[in-house]
């Protein structure tokens, strides 16, 4: 009996021999698609902020949407405006990071999941993402205004961001893989030569 990925991965190579697409192309759509949605699958049932330093980086990516590409210093302190509605989304899962035996309440999620953006903005200090170019933020802070323009719920914004930034790094990998392949054949047509 054939598997569902055996199955998607012969329909794939059925379009290939229609349209005459690389079978290079074909197995990087192939892998990427597969790399997305077992890692869509993983992120739908993996709570927010549990991978390391998701707070700050989300926070970064944050910072971005808003037009900061560089952190502020005040008062000697680096940091940036933050929306306090959103540290609020976050306070809610502060306790579960990396901790299995925590769990947070259903009413506590449901709480998270209706809070809205706030418009307004406080100063909050961040320096853990400062040696950190901005343009690896640039997914999620796009995803993030988008939610913003939208008046999506936090909750929704931060779904949408972590969404993109899954697409963006598939994206990556399957250029990579086609990357790949393409010097690889091409070492062996020298060879061969």
């Amino acid at each position: 009996m054939k598997t569902k990925f055996r199955l998607a991965y012969e329909a794939i190579k059925k379009i290939q021999s229609v349209q005459g697409i690389s079978a290079q192309a074909v197995e990087a759509c192939f892998i990427g698609m597969s790399v997305f949605f077992v890692s869509f699958g993983i992120s739908l049932l993996t709570p927010p902020f549990q991978s390391p330093d998701e707070f700050a980086h989300f926070q970064r990516a944050y910072f971005l949407s808003q037009g900061n590409t560089n952190l502020i210093v005040r008062n000697g302190v680096v940091g940036a405006q933050i929306d306090p509605a959103y540290l609020k989304y976050q306070g809610y899962y502060k306790g579960i990071p990396r901790q299995t035996e925590k769990s947070i309440s259903a009413s506590k999620v449901k709480m998270s999941k209706d809070l809205q953006w706030s418009n307004e903005r406080i100063f909050m200090p961040h320096f853990s993402t400062t040696p950190y170019m901005f343009a690896v933020y640039l997914p999620q802070a796009l995803a993030i205004k988008i939610g913003q323009s939208l008046n999506l719920s936090i909750d929704m914004t931060y779904k949408l961001a972590r969404l993109t930034l899954l697409f963006a790094i598939t994206l990556c990998l399957a250029k990579a893989f086609v990357c790949l392949l393409y010097t690889s054949d091409a070492a062996d047509e020298r060879s061969s030569v």
